[in-house]
């Protein structure tokens, strides 16, 4: 395959510094051009200089026509996502843009489409997609291994400082549009769309903080009810987070989602899967079996599939379609 030849556009998200990570690190399907810093006073940039000290420092005019550019990753603060990703596609460069992508939805469909009809990857920073154990659960559901989906429970939750709860305001649902698009990401892909939503998106009303940092969500389906938790005041939430899908025939639970190696960027996740087959009928007794993934860096598959849907080698799965209707419902969620 043909390196592809990438500059990232923004350093202010909080995954910005660990795509660049990976980008630098995957050589052989990367060439790394440079970046443009178009948010120099963000927290992330100030926190993780080290990691473009040797990267090339780009204006956005030079980074948009760059000779044989192949695409940008989008790594700027949330409200600017669309912006930058729309002056690339314009361009007729193929995109990957962080999560969740702006919050007019409008404006995102738009994007989407133009993208669709130049022919351009239009690839979204949900990491967790490409997460072995999630990636093993998509597998077992699209085979019939756990029957039909009853519910799913989706947490993702953490301790974050008051200045990063504070931040939250920004966003119409708070934490809801930051960390729960994640999870409305795994609902939609699992069950599709839901009759009904009810959300809850509240402030823990501590330190001072008045914004949205504790957010739940009900999503209504024909055969049940399936929730999001994002929480941002919770002692060792990080550990907590977790991932149940039940159905007729099985369950499968991902806890936690992530932890972290010792001395180690790299992340491991465990699951457990329980199936009526393997244990009596009811399942009371039922214990099942733990398979335990890793260690990986949480963002390395998903920017190599990037760079081979790029080349052509290989076809998103999430397809234009998918992102917009994703898009709208989490709009709908952070509304309520």
């Amino acid at each position: 395959m043909k390196k592809i030849k990438v500059v990232q556009i923004g350093t202010a998200h909080d995954h910005a510094k660990f795509v660049m990570d990976s980008i630098k690190k995957q050589s052989d399907v990367f060439e790394l051009v440079g970046y443009v810093n178009p948010e120099p006073d963000s927290i992330c940039f100030n926190m993780f200089k080290d990691t473009y000290s040797e990267v090339k420092v780009l204006s956005l005019e030079e980074a948009l026509n760059y000779p044989g550019l192949d695409a940008v990753i989008v790594e700027s603060e949330e409200h600017s996502l669309m912006k930058y990703a729309g002056m690339a596609i314009e361009k007729g460069l193929n995109a990957h843009i962080d999560k969740p992508g702006g919050e007019d939805n409008d404006e995102f469909a738009e994007l989407a489409n133009s993208a669709k009809e130049k022919g351009l990857v239009f690839s979204m920073g949900y990491m967790y997609r490409f997460n072995p154990a999630i990636k093993k659960l998509f597998e077992m559901v699209d085979n019939g291994e756990l029957g039909q989906i009853l519910s799913v429970e989706a947490q993702m939750n953490c301790r974050q400082s008051v200045e990063k709860r504070n931040w939250f305001d920004k966003f119409c649902g708070g934490n809801m549009f930051f960390l729960g698009c994640h999870l409305i990401d795994i609902i939609y892909r699992l069950q599709g769309e839901p009759e009904n939503t009810y959300a809850y998106n509240v402030s823990s009303n501590t330190d001072g903080v008045t914004a949205r940092d504790e957010c739940m969500s009900v999503l209504k389906y024909k055969n049940g009810c399936s929730f999001v938790k994002v929480y941002a005041n919770e002692c060792g939430g990080f550990l907590r987070r977790q991932l149940v899908v039940s159905g007729t025939k099985g369950t499968v639970e991902i806890k936690p989602i992530e932890r972290y190696v010792p001395n180690s960027s790299d992340i491991m996740t465990d699951m457990r899967v329980v199936l009526t087959s393997d244990e009596d009928e009811n399942g009371w007794n039922a214990y099942g079996r733990d398979i335990t993934f890793g260690p990986f860096d949480r963002y390395d598959e998903m920017m190599k599939t990037f760079a081979y849907t790029v080349s052509g080698e290989y076809e998103n799965k999430y397809d234009y379609d998918y992102e917009i209707r994703l898009h709208k419902l989490l709009g709908k969620i952070c509304e309520q």
